[in-house]
This record gives C-alpha cells, structure tokens and sequence, in this order.
C-alpha cells in the first residue's frame, strides 16, 4: 500500500549506533524526499531498512540517500520482500555508496570488494618473447541493468500479446478459406 504521511518526513538522529534491529521510512522517492536515519559518529552492528513509498514512479534515476553515518562497520539491507522496493517501473535496492551513506537506487551493478586478494603472478620467463602479442582491445565497462518491476513485465508482455492473438485468428480465417477454395464450387447455392 502507498506510503501515507501527508507529505510529512521525519530524521532520526542520533550520536552513535550499534547493535542490530530494524528502521521503519517512509519515502517519495518521486518528490525526493523521505525519512532518514543519520548518525553522526560511528555505526555498528547489522540492520534492515524497511521502506514504504508512495508508489509514484520517478522521473529521474537519482538515488535518494536514506542513512548518513560518520563511519564504522556496519550494514544496511532492506528488508522489503525480494530486497527491493517496487517504485513503478525498475525496482530499487538499498546499496552503500562507499562514503558510509547508504541509498535507495535503481542501479544494480555490484558494490567492488573493499578489500580485493589479488593471486600474485607467476614468476616471469626468464627468456621473455622480444616480439609479444598486439596488445588486446579494452573490454568494454559493463552498463548496469535496471531490473523492472513484476507490474511493468506484465504490460510488456500484454503488448507482446496481442500480435500474437491477432495473428493465430486470422491463421484460423486463413484455413477457412483454404477450405473453402479447396472444395468444388458445383455445389455452392445462393440465396
């Protein structure tokens, strides 16, 4: 159901936080506005944010900031159904955005790993090629793709549909004619 908070948004704030436990905003993602959580020293612990928004879709693909932290080790997830919030056409997921902010974004591409563990090289040859391979083209960066809502398949694959319907009547008037061509015309009457 739509948020309903009568155009009212509220900030939790708060000196530090641990623990783990559950928020509660409410948002209008649309409008660029909601409840927030800051916490202006360090953040601990593992936490869900569950979010309820008006269920307009946005016009744009800003992401809306919901936690504020000055830092530490936490987590947010959203613990909507599925992980995400339905907002119309792409659904939003929780992400970090690395400066110990948390948002509400349609983009889905993976956070990198903070802490990569890269697998040293194996020792070089010790007579190394003079003329190596041409050096490969750059691949290309992956574009994230925004994942849409269950509501906007369903209207893609309505659109889908009626081609498809259209043609399977028209292949059954086609074979009607087939017959009808096929039959003799010897016994036809007209009345």
């Amino acid at each position: 159901a739509p948020a309903t908070t009568n155009g009212i948004y509220n900030t939790l704030t708060t000196s530090e936080l641990s623990g783990s436990g559950n928020f509660y905003l409410h948002t209008n993602v649309a409008g660029s506005r909601g409840d927030q959580l800051v916490v202006n020293n360090n953040a601990t612990g593992n936490f869900k944010i569950f979010v309820q928004d008006t269920g307009v879709s946005p016009q744009s693909d800003d992401a809306m900031t919901l936690v504020k932290t000055g830092g530490g080790d936490t987590s947010f997830t959203l613990g909507n159904t599925g992980g995400f919030v339905d907002l119309g056409t792409y659904e939003y997921v929780l992400k970090s955005d690395g400066n110990s902010n948390w948002n509400l974004t349609n983009d889905v591409k993976p956070n990198p790993d903070p802490n990569p563990n890269p697998k040293p090289d194996p020792k070089p040859d010790p007579k190394p090629d003079p003329k190596p391979d041409p050096t490969p083209a750059p691949t290309p960066t992956p574009v994230p793709e925004k994942r849409i809502t269950p509501s906007t398949a369903a209207v893609l694959n309505m659109a889908a549909t009626l081609p498809l319907v259209f043609d399977a009547e028209l292949n059954s008037i086609r074979e009607r004619l087939n017959i009808m061509k096929a039959s003799p015309h010897n016994n036809n009457v007209w009345g």
